[in-house]
């Protein structure tokens, strides 16, 4: 993991939000959790088995709001949701509704009137 900035136990790295928890089973070398694991485990009543993956549903990766995530049983069936995304966005990109800005090098949502 990458270096993040830290501030009164907590530090974003890798686009994550991380809080000081030493201790914890999820617990990184320095004490962090990533929040997203503990606002899930606080939804569930429990904490995470080894093999559970928790998902922004919005794919923001900011946004840890328990609306907002969902809990896979393990990294393959997490990488099926994401896999499953990647194939809506082909035809969406085919009707002209997804298009590139070649001068930005963005994709962006074309705005029809």
């Amino acid at each position: 993991m990458t270096s993040g900035v830290y501030n009164n136990g907590k530090r974003k790295s890798n686009g994550y939000i991380f809080i000081k928890y030493p201790g914890h089973l999820r617990a990184d070398v320095s004490g962090y959790v990533p929040k997203h694991t503990l606002a899930m485990e606080m939804k569930i009543g429990r904490f995470l088995t080894q093999h559970e993956v928790v998902h922004h549903i919005n794919m923001d990766k900011l946004d840890c709001r328990s609306i907002n995530l969902h809990l896979f049983k393990n990294p393959k069936t997490h990488m099926k949701a994401h896999g499953s995304i990647h194939k809506l966005i082909k035809p969406l990109i085919e009707r002209g509704i997804i298009q590139l800005d070649k001068e930005k090098e963005v994709y962006f949502i074309e705005k029809k009137e």
